[in-house]
């Protein structure tokens, strides 16, 4: 099947500060940097908002803080890049979507 005869879908994903990051050691690193922490806590909630939005225009789409929620390591602490372990939770869930859409 050729890439342009797939539905368009669209993935979420980033920090999400009440699942990958809920954490006790990332919160307490943070501590020191409120401003830095809070604009995360607004980035998130933009996330958020995002997702509600794709779901009532329905639009295809899957939210990666299913995935990454609550996984130890899964973000680095120091910037909320993926480590090795998320990006592995990303390409398993990337990959079941493409199959999916395959209709594998």
């Amino acid at each position: 099947m050729r890439p342009s005869s797939l539905s368009p879908i669209r993935l979420c994903g980033g920090i999400s500060w009440g699942s990958g990051w809920s954490e006790q050691s990332t919160r307490d690193f943070w501590r020191l940097w409120p401003k830095y922490f809070s604009a995360s806590l607004g980035a998130d909630a933009r996330h958020r908002h995002l997702a509600i939005a794709l779901r009532q225009a329905g639009v295809p789409f899957f939210d990666l803080r299913e995935d990454l929620g609550g996984v130890a390591g899964a973000y680095r602490l120091t910037d909320g890049h993926w480590t090795e372990r998320g990006t592995e939770l990303v390409a398993g869930r990337v990959s079941r979507e493409l199959l999916k859409l395959r209709g594998d």
